[in-house]
């Protein structure tokens, strides 16, 4: 996915709902356009609730069914590039698990992406778990636009 793109900035996690009623997740590669929609030839959009590829119709489809029900609360959040040039450098990097939070300072929406130690024995151990990744941008309002 993130090589769907050239020039990457980031990715956007847009909450949607899919034509089900769903609530879901859908990743977005961003380049420096910084646009969440712009016709972008072989841009991978994916479910983040279950790791499937999703047309961008579809996709923008959950997002505006997000949108019309929640107009006024944060619509996606936005990880830069750094945080997954970060990730995949992590030597047990296998999946990225999605975890939607409430930040305790101010109560806020937050978006946090895991990262499971799975080559770990079971039991006690003295190795990392894993690594959990909050550093996102709550939008609107951000750089990143339609």
């Amino acid at each position: 996915m993130l090589g769907s793109v050239d020039n990457l900035a980031g990715v956007a996690f847009h909450y949607g709902y899919d034509a089900d009623g769903s609530k879901t997740v859908i990743a977005i590669p961003i380049n420096e356009a910084l646009s969440l929609w712009s016709d972008i030839p072989g841009r991978v959009y994916l479910d983040a609730s279950t790791g499937a590829e999703i047309s961008r119709a579809d996709a923008q489809a959950a997002a505006q069914r997000y949108r019309d029900a929640h107009p006024n609360r944060i619509w996606f959040h936005f990880f830069g590039a750094d945080v997954f040039s970060e990730i995949s450098g992590l030597p047990f990097f296998n999946s990225i698990e999605v975890e939607q939070a409430v930040n305790i300072l101010d109560l806020t929406p937050q978006l946090l992406l895991v990262v499971w130690n799975e080559s770990l024995p079971s039991g006690r151990t003295t190795g990392e778990l894993g690594t959990i990744y909050d550093a996102s941008n709550p939008c609107p309002p951000c750089g990143v636009h339609d």
